[in-house]
């Protein structure tokens, strides 16, 4: 019987994504507001 924390495996996982997913918004909501913002005053 191997014991293997389930449980702290995808916490660890839930919590690594969501920081990947965290930098992604930073990353990219910027360039996007950059783009609609200059499309629209285009």
């Amino acid at each position: 019987m191997s014991q293997i924390p389930v449980k702290q495996y995808l916490i660890v996982v839930i919590i690594s994504i969501w920081e990947i997913s965290n930098l992604i918004f930073f990353i990219f909501i910027p360039k996007l507001n950059q783009g609609e913002g200059e499309s629209i005053c285009q």
